[in-house]
């Protein structure tokens, strides 16, 4: 993953639909659980944003990070997602190296530019946005976040139920665990559990450090204190009885505030 020196730079969310049969056009090495990117291939995808873009900083270059692909944010899955995807969320995280490369061509009086009268913009993706996100997750004081779970997932032989949620502090996964009983086959159910289990809190952002996380469920709640940086994953101890809410509410309520 990027080291400290590249703190600093910004980090973009650009989501691109690329034409079916096209590539995405980018070569990558592993760094980490990053994926640097090496070169950017003519006629592919990439190549055709960058043509759009009148701002470099809004280009994709060479020496730039990609931290999360979808909803992937290993190595491996992100490769799978870039080949296999024609939608594709990146998230992108931009080193000194690349505005080295670029700004000093672009003269300080004048707005940049791209002067290409004759570039007709080819079918290689259909759609793209781009979101400029702060360089750094602080910024964000606090998220709160409300999740209404399908309560049918706490009958049964259901041993887990789980959200993704891209929040401004960063991406999230919301994972509620049934709590097991029994170390015996469907001992770890919610059918076994009568409803009842645990929260983990998944951090898929990179650039996230110590956060207060606070679960509510009904009447019962749960503060921790979590370093995202070195565990992504905030477990919460508390064993919480969504049975209990189905029956008095006839739904499960989960909120979370993070901060």
């Amino acid at each position: 993953m990027p080291s400290a020196t590249h703190e600093n730079s910004q980090i973009h969310m650009i989501t691109l639909r690329r034409a079916d049969g096209v590539s995405l056009g980018l070569e990558f090495s592993e760094h980490d659980q990053c994926l640097r990117v090496e070169a950017v291939a003519s006629q592919g995808a990439v190549d055709a944003w960058n043509r759009q873009c009148q701002m470099s900083y809004r280009q994709i270059l060479p020496g730039d990070y990609i931290l999360a692909v979808n909803l992937a944010n290993d190595p491996t899955t992100m490769r799978r997602e870039v080949c296999q995807k024609l939608l594709v969320k990146l998230r992108v995280h931009r080193g000194p190296r690349h505005f080295e490369e670029v700004l000093p061509y672009v003269p300080q009086f004048f707005a940049p530019v791209v002067v290409s009268p004759f570039f007709m913009p080819a079918p290689l993706f259909t759609y793209c946005t781009e979101e400029k996100l702060p360089a750094r997750s602080e910024e964000v004081e606090m998220v709160k976040h409300v999740w209404l779970p399908d309560v049918k997932k706490f009958v049964g032989k259901h041993t887990k139920v789980t959200k993704a949620e891209e929040l401004a502090l960063g991406e999230f996964t919301f994972t509620i665990h049934a709590h097991a009983v029994s170390s015996q086959r469907g001992g770890s159910s919610f059918q076994a559990s009568e409803g009842r289990g645990t929260i983990h809190v998944k951090c898929n952002s990179k650039i996230m450090g110590n956060r207060t996380v606070r679960v509510l469920v009904g009447e019962q709640s749960h503060t921790a204190t979590h370093d995202f940086w070195n565990d992504s994953i905030c477990k919460i101890p508390t064993v919480f009885n969504f049975n209990r809410e189905i029956e008095l509410k006839g739904k499960v309520e989960v909120a979370f505030e993070i901060s």
